[in-house]
This record gives C-alpha cells, sequence and structure tokens, in this order.
C-alpha cells in the first residue's frame, strides 16, 4: 500500500543521504545501492520470516522481566540497583533459557511450554539474585531519598 511505499521512499533516501555525506560518491547513486540492497534483504526476510519473529519471541520478552523486576527490587529505596552488567547477563541467562525452551540449541529444559514466559521467569529471577548478590558484596546501603538508580 501507500504507507508502505512512503516508508521504504524516506528509508532509502535518507540511508543515501547519509552514505553520501559519509563516503562523498554521489547521492543518486548510492539511493539506487540501498534500494537494491532493501530489495534483496527483504527477500531474505521474507523466506525467513517466521523463524525470525520466533527468535524475536524469545529474546526480547527477558527485558521486560527486567525491567519490572528492577521496579519492584528499588521502590521505595529499599535496595540498590545492580550495575547494567547484571542486566545483560540476566537477559543473557533468560533468553538462554527461552532458546532452550524452544528447541532452538538442540535439547530443552522443562519449563511452562512457553519459550517466552519461561525466559521472563528466568531473567527476572536471575535480576533479582544478581542485584541481591551486588548489593551484599558491595556492602552499599540504598541510596537516600528513595532513587535507586538506573539500569
Amino acid at each position: 500500500g501507500l504507507n508502505i511505499w512512503t516508508t521504504n521512499d524516506n528509508a532509502i533516501y535518507t540511508a543515501g543521504l547519509g552514505l553520501s555525506n559519509i563516503t562523498g560518491l554521489p547521492k543518486r547513486h548510492l539511493v539506487l545501492v540501498c534500494g537494491f540492497l532493501g530489495t534483496l534483504s527483504s527477500v531474505c526476510l521474507y523466506a525467513h520470516f517466521c523463524g525470525w519473529l520466533n527468535i524475536l519471541n524469545v529474546l526480547i520478552p527477558p527485558f521486560g522481566a527486567i525491567i519490572l523486576s528492577h521496579l519492584f527490587l528499588c521502590r521505595g529505596g529499599r535496595t540498590r540497583a545492580a550495575s547494567p552488567g547484571a542486566a545483560i547477563a540476566a537477559w543473557a541467562i533468560g533468553s538462554f533459557a527461552a532458546l532452550c525452551g524452544f528447541g532452538y540449541l538442540g535439547w530443552t529444559l522443562p519449563g511452562s511450554g512457553i519459550p517466552a514466559l519461561d525466559g521472563m521467569a528466568v531473567s527476572a529471577f536471575a535480576y533479582c539474585l544478581l542485584t541481591i548478590l551486588g548489593r551484599g558484596s558491595r556492602g552499599r546501603p540504598a541510596l537516600p531519598g528513595g532513587a535507586c538508580g538506573m539500569i
């Protein structure tokens, strides 16, 4: 439809203009190259679209569980925020559990049968555990005024 045409038109123009500024080559040639590469990648994505959505389905939900865990752990300044490394590690652990639950790695872990929920539960538990262990090892009290800090 028209909405796809206008969106892709702007994306190709922006990509061509950006590459033209970076490389110094004429914009009209780079717009054609970007259009060709975009069309080629869309054909490849179309052939593997369901697989791509399944991968996104197991990799994105652990982020939400970490954000909610952070909210509940840090409400009222009861505990100090974990380092950003703890959030990344918890996401990796939860994503690994979700990928195993989906069978991507050739073997499965017992769980709910819904890989996204398994990944969320594992990442929430891992983030809470890493936050509590990190607080104890640093020995720092909660931040004053109820502020917990950002991830």
